[in-house]
C-alpha cells in the first residue's frame, strides 16, 4: 500500500484566469463596471491546489511558459504547497483563460491553451516521483491529442503500479466533438471518474442520472455524477448513494467541480466510506461557489 506521505501526481492544465463579474446589464461597445480578479486557474493547477490545501502532499505535472503568467502561476502554486518540477516552456505563452461570470455565476470562457499543449511523455516520464499515493488526470489532457500520449502513459504506469487512478473528463463539448466511444476507451484504465450532469449525459447517452450511473458503472469501478445544486450521486458495486447539496447563493461556479474532486479523492485516499467522501466534496464545492475565482 502506498505511504501516505507519497504524493498524488495530478495531470492537467495550468491557467491564469482573468474572471470578469459585470455589476450590471453588459453595454456592448461602451464601458460596464466590473468586478475583475487575476486567478490561477486551470483543472490540474484547481485540483492540486485543493489537495495541497486538505493537507495531501501532491506532484502536479504540467507546463508553463517563460512569461510573466508563468512566473505568477510558479509563485501561486508554490505558496499553495504544490510540488512543480520548475521546467517551463522556452518561447510559449502560458495558459490562460478570460471568464465572463453572468448574474447566475456561471462562466463563459475564452482560452488559450499555450503551454499546456506542449506536455509530452518524455515531461511526464522525467518528472514522475518514486512511489506516487494515486494519480489524478484532466479531461482536457486526455482529449488533446497532442497531450494524449503523455496522460496515457501516467495511466498505464499507474495501473502498472497498483495505484488508483481517477479522471475528470472536463467537458462534454470536447467529448462531444470526439465521440463518447472514443473518450470511454481513451478512460478505459480509470479507477473512479467524476462527470457533471452533462458530461455524463454525453459518455451515458442518458438524461437521467440513475442511468447515467447504471451505463457508466458497466465500465468503470466507482462513479461520481455532480449534480450542481442537486449534490452528487455515487456507485460502486451495485450500490447508489445520493448525496444532497445545500441552497447557497452563487457567485462564481469556476473551478467548485475540480474542488469537489480533490476533496472526494483525499477522503478516499483515507479510507472515508463513499458517502461520507461525497459530502466531502459537496461541501468543498460549496465553499468555492461563494466566491469569485477557483482557488
Amino acid at each position: 500500500m502506498p505511504n501516505p506521505n507519497s504524493p498524488v501526481v495530478v495531470i492537467g492544465d495550468i491557467m491564469l484566469d482573468i474572471l470578469i463579474k459585470p455589476l450590471g446589464d453588459i453595454r456592448p461597445a461602451s464601458d460596464t463596471a466590473s468586478v475583475i480578479r487575476l486567478a490561477l486557474g486551470g483543472q490540474g493547477a484547481n485540483v492540486a491546489v485543493n489537495l495541497a490545501r486538505i493537507g495531501v502532499p501532491v506532484q502536479l505535472l504540467a507546463c508553463v511558459g517563460d512569461d510573466t503568467l508563468g512566473a505568477v502561476a510558479l509563485d501561486a502554486l508554490g505558496r499553495a504547497g504544490v510540488g512543480y518540477p520548475g521546467e517551463l516552456v522556452a518561447n510559449e505563452r502560458t495558459g490562460a483563460l478570460a471568464a465572463l461570470v453572468d448574474a447566475r455565476g456561471e462562466r463563459t470562457m475564452f482560452p488559450q491553451v499555450g503551454a499546456n499543449g506542449r506536455l509530452d511523455e518524455g515531461f511526464v516520464r522525467r518528472h514522475w516521483p518514486a512511489a506516487p499515493r494515486a494519480l489524478f488526470v484532466s479531461g482536457y489532457t486526455l482529449l488533446r491529442p497532442a497531450t494524449r500520449p503523455a496522460a496515457q502513459w501516467a495511466m498505464q504506469e499507474a495501473r502498472r503500479l497498483g495505484i488508483p487512478v481517477a479522471v475528470d473528463p472536463a467537458s462534454y463539448a470536447l467529448i462531444e466533438d470526439a465521440g463518447a466511444e472514443a473518450v470511454l476507451e481513451w478512460m478505459s484504465l480509470a479507477d473512479m471518474v467524476f462527470p457533471n450532469r452533462d458530461e455524463g449525459r454525453v459518455l451515458a447517452g442518458a438524461g437521467d442520472p440513475d442511468e447515467m450511473l447504471e451505463r457508466l458503472s458497466c465500465r468503470f469501478p466507482l462513479v461520481v455524477l455532480k449534480l450542481d445544486k442537486d449534490g452528487a450521486r455515487v456507485r460502486a458495486g451495485g450500490e447508489a448513494h445520493h448525496v444532497p447539496a445545500e441552497h447557497l447563493q452563487v457567485v462564481d461556479t469556476t473551478g467548485a467541480g475540480d474542488a469537489f474532486d480533490a476533496a472526494f479523492l483525499a477522503a478516499y485516499l483515507n479510507g472515508v466510506p463513499l458517502v461520507e467522501a461525497a459530502r466531502a466534496g459537496v461541501q468543498t464545492a460549496a465553499r468555492v461557489i461563494q466566491r469569485l475565482g477557483s482557488t
